[in-house]
């Protein structure tokens, strides 16, 4: 009896111990790490802080070291003027001035160089605003139609103020007059230039047709590429004017009834072929039914005749498809 109430007490001292064990290891594992006592003696004011706590040795730091009275910081970007005042941004580092104290490699008696920081999210927030203040988009180059000329709008650098770099530069030159270091009169931060997208020279292709003159002209940014002579709708069936754009291409399409007046006696489809009512090549516009193609009808070039598409001869409808993609705008003028 006497050993069978034995093994019970061990084993509830035993369970005992492991619940407190699995209690006690958290704890540990969250335990701020402390490091202790300071070594030697590092003084700051002429305190000594050997001996001292960590907590004790900070408030004797802090209480020795005051953060630095700075004058306002003149700051100018692309030709502005910006003030930025320190007085709440610098303060004294005591976390490196600490990590001096607990330094292994320091022995005896030595005095704690005096550390600061800025705050980074002030800094931030001030050339945020400078930024702001001084940043301007790019402007790109525009296709616009002056009667029947194609007029490009002139292109215009931008700027942006490369704010990494300021706060970074900001940051220096406040450390560097709390420490006592020399300073010019103002600073000066660095704007970029931003390059527009899309300039006079890269603008690509533009097709204009004036329908008057019965022609369709390719421009490759101001410069004029080719001029062809083209027939253009009827009375009945007149091109549409407008501003549209190149949707797709087709080499040797097939023509397929379109179910009009004008189409009742025609087949529902034509193979693509030389025969081909839109002959050899077909660029597709952005209005409804409407190309600019080739044709099996030579003669018909220069007159007002087709169903509201531009007619070119197979070899100047081959000469132009190659140099027009997809998306190029199209200026239809009467």
């Amino acid at each position: 009896m006497r050993s069978s109430l034995r093994t019970r007490s061990f084993a509830i001292l035993l369970a005992l111990a492991l619940a407190l064990s699995v209690i006690a290891i958290p704890a540990l594992a969250f335990a701020s790490p402390d490091r202790g006592l300071v070594p030697n003696n590092p003084t700051v004011g002429g305190v000594d802080l050997g001996g001292k706590t960590e907590a004790d040795a900070r408030a004797a730091i802090l209480a020795a070291v005051a953060a630095p009275a700075l004058p306002p910081l003149s700051v100018t970007a692309a030709g502005s003027n910006f003030s930025f005042n320190p007085l709440l941004v610098v303060s004294v580092d005591a976390d490196a001035m600490l990590a001096q104290a607990y330094d292994p490699a320091a022995t005896g008696t030595f005095a704690l160089v005096t550390k600061y920081r800025v705050d980074a999210t002030a800094v931030a927030a001030f050339v945020a605003g400078v930024g702001a203040a001084v940043d301007r988009a790019p402007v790109n180059s525009t296709r616009v139609m002056s009667g029947y000329n194609l007029v490009l709008t002139p292109s215009g650098y931008g700027r942006s103020l490369d704010r990494a770099a300021a706060a970074a530069s900001i940051a220096t030159r406040l450390l560097d007059e709390a420490a006592g270091g020399k300073t010019s009169g103002s600073l000066a931060l660095t704007v970029s230039g931003v390059r527009p997208a899309v300039e006079e020279w890269n603008i690509g292709h533009t097709i204009v047709v004036v329908l008057r003159q019965r022609r369709v002209y390719l421009y490759d940014g101001p410069g004029l590429v080719v001029s062809y002579k083209c027939a253009i709708g009827q009375k009945r069936y007149p091109t549409p004017t407008g501003d549209f754009r190149i949707t797709g291409k087709a080499e040797f399409p097939t023509w397929t009834n379109p179910g009009s007046r004008w189409a009742r006696r025609m087949p529902k489809r034509i193979k693509g072929g030389v025969n081909n009512p839109l002959g050899t090549r077909a660029l597709y516009v952005s209005a409804s039914g409407i190309r600019i193609h080739g044709t099996n009808k030579n003669g018909s070039v220069g007159s007002p005749v087709s169903h509201g598409c531009m007619r070119l001869v197979r070899r100047d409808i081959e000469a132009l498809y190659p140099m027009v993609e997809i998306g190029t705008p199209v200026f239809i003028r009467r």
